[in-house]
């Protein structure tokens, strides 16, 4: 039973810190779980081997003049699989992670 304010307010800290303490845990457990390192493999590989045969027809095809366009894409791209790599672990302490 609730005796008066002083325990209603009791109540609502404690829900308040058990939805802060889950939100906690659910972070813990994002930042705990990395990618499994085959599928992590498995795209750094096949990336890498398609940005060098893309170089490799596009000189082929279009000569010297089309690598600087091709280097800017693969350029974009590995910057792309840098950022999930990043993204992979939210919580650190660095300076773009999310402080946890």
């Amino acid at each position: 039973h609730i005796d008066g304010p002083r325990d209603m307010l009791y109540q609502q800290l404690n829900v308040h810190l058990d939805t802060l303490t889950g939100a906690w845990g659910a972070c813990e457990r994002i930042n705990s779980t990395p990618l499994p390192l085959v599928y992590v493999v498995h795209l750094r590989t096949f990336l890498l081997l398609y940005l060098i045969l893309w170089q490799m027809e596009a000189a082929a095809n279009h000569g010297w003049v089309a690598l600087p366009t091709v280097f800017a894409a693969s350029w974009g791209l590995l910057g792309i699989e840098a950022a999930a790599v990043e993204c992979e672990r939210p919580f650190k302490w660095r300076s773009n992670h999310l402080p946890l």
